[in-house]
């Protein structure tokens, strides 16, 4: 029973399915039996070709997320449940399935995709349970005193580099073919990208994700467009913005948040009329048939193709398979609506393990599961806010000659030319470039302060000027802008390449 009682307590992550009454009962449970574990590598098992995950003898037989009742499928479609071989890119990180088990109890698994930079968690539920709810929230943490950059790309079109953030929540969207969203006998899958943090592998042991799971009731939600009664594409915010605050409240909150895609079926099962953009998302019908052009026309071609598509997303990965190209995280910004509560009482699970974080200096006596793949996580981030200079052009439309201009009159047309090579600033992780060619395929500016417009030239009107170069109707008017990379990540062992789309904040203002 010791065996029994341990194997889920520490591997880093403090993931808790647990209602708010319990949470310090749990967390006091868990502190108290950190000192009665040891350090032990998790049971490796073939996750990707299996019909049974590995099970004690006596115990109901799991079946795998991949097929069948309870998998995955109902949620992100069979593109997704596909997508999981190790010529993929995933790895198995952490695993509580144990045949030498006395009996499992809420078991799960974690892999991470080393071409992606992607953490999926798959949870299965054997704890009876009622949930009188309508979805399922989840969220993840950084426990450390140091600071930590590895969750600045969740809740985020635009990534702003000098800002970490400590903690993102989401809301999962309604299964697509109605079942409940959390029961018991069920796959739940919880997917994070993290960013590259090139200070991990100094970092000393403290350093740990939590993770929750919970429920919430959503009565509607509204994204800039339509009140839809159910949430169709998961919704998601970083701490810095207080999107889920009131609802712990009960109360209507509105926000900027992120509208999160897995899978074709994001687009496929909310899209009623493609010529109008009518979708059941909740999203204006310009936006959403923005959108979805942009991923109809990536999926068209071979994943080679897709940097030349016409997709305009800031913050996409795309993974392949047979060299077609799968949409496995797409984050598109939006001011959002929410009108619910989150539950704070019910007949969850309770569970708490802990999940040191791979790729830091982890201690040779920690406790707990040691982590299988232990290298740094993410594939790349950004070094800061880079400040660019802009360069002055003029264009004469009007007199130049003092003794036939006004001082009111426009004479020259002002616009500002940046320069775009920022790839400099791109940080890859060392550990990828061993395994793949990483390749800058396109940079783009994005004009922020313009509907997040791409730039097809690098140069932008700011203002009118007279004949003497003084402005016209007030000082120059300079962009606020992002720089946009497409990044082709081709593994050198001929595997599955994939693509990465992130987007930075840039310092373009020019002092006045």
């Amino acid at each position: 029973m010791r065996k029994i009682k341990h194997i889920g307590l520490f591997l880093g992550i403090l993931f808790t399915i647990s209602s708010c009454q319990s949470e310090n009962a749990s967390e006091n449970a868990f502190l108290s039996n950190i000192s009665k574990t040891r350090a032990y590598l998790p049971v490796e098992f073939d996750w990707a070709n299996i019909d049974w995950m590995p099970t004690p003898p006596g115990q109901a037989r799991i079946p795998s997320p991949w097929m069948g009742a309870g998998s995955i499928v109902s949620n992100y479609g069979t593109d997704i449940a596909n997508d999981r071989f190790k010529s993929d890119g995933w790895e198995l990180v952490y695993n509580t399935f144990d045949p030498n088990a006395e009996r499992l109890s809420n078991p799960y698994f974690v892999l991470y995709n080393k071409y992606r930079g992607t953490l999926r968690f798959f949870l299965y539920v054997t704890t009876p349970f009622v949930v009188p709810s309508s979805y399922v929230m989840d969220g993840i943490s950084i426990n450390s005193a140091t600071p930590t950059s590895l969750l600045c790309f969740l809740g985020k079109e635009i990534v702003d580099a000098t800002k970490n953030e400590t903690q993102y929540s989401q809301i999962q969207h309604m299964p697509y073919d109605g079942s409940s969203p959390l029961a018991t006998e069920k796959w739940h899958m919880i997917q994070y990208e993290l960013a590259y943090d090139p200070n991990l592998s100094s970092t000393s042991n403290d350093l740990s994700f939590s993770i929750y799971l919970k429920y919430c009731n959503i009565q509607t939600i509204n994204l800039g467009g339509t009140i839809e009664g159910t949430i169709r594409g998961t919704i998601g915010a970083a701490s810095s913005s207080n999107l889920f605050s009131d609802l712990k409240k009960g109360a209507e909150t509105i926000g900027t948040g992120i509208l999160a895609g897995i899978g074709t079926n994001f687009i496929a099962k909310n899209e009623t009329n493609a010529n109008t953009g009518e979708n059941l998302l909740g999203l204006r019908k310009e936006v959403f048939k923005s959108i979805s052009t942009g991923i109809k026309s990536a999926l068209t071609g071979s994943i080679k193709d897709l940097p030349n598509s016409l997709f305009k997303g800031l913050s996409a990965i795309f993974g392949s398979q047979n060299n077609q190209p799968i949409p496995v995280n797409l984050q598109f910004e939006s001011t959002i609506s929410l009108k619910g509560t989150i539950s704070e009482e019910g007949a969850l699970p309770v569970s708490s393990f802990a999940f040191w974080i791979p790729g830091t200096n982890i201690a040779p006596h920690a406790a707990g599961q040691i982590p299988l793949y232990n290298k740094p996580l993410g594939i790349l981030n950004f070094d800061g806010c880079p400040k660019v200079e802009p360069i002055l052009m003029y264009e004469i439309i009007g007199p130049v000659n003092p003794n036939e201009a006004s001082e009111y009159e426009a004479s020259y047309k002002v616009s500002a030319r940046y320069k775009s090579n920022l790839a400099q600033y791109l940080i890859v992780n060392p550990e990828v470039r061993e395994i793949a060619d990483v390749t800058i395929k396109k940079q783009e500016l994005v004009r922020i302060d313009n509907g997040y417009t791409i730039c097809s030239s690098n140069s932008f009107y700011i203002g009118l000027e007279n004949y003497r170069h003084e402005p016209i109707n007030g000082p120059h008017k300079y962009p606020d802008l992002a720089v946009r990379f497409t990044i082709e990540v081709q593994p050198k062992n001929g595997d599955s390449p994939a693509v990465i789309i992130k987007t930075f904040k840039i310092n373009s203002k020019k002092e006045i």
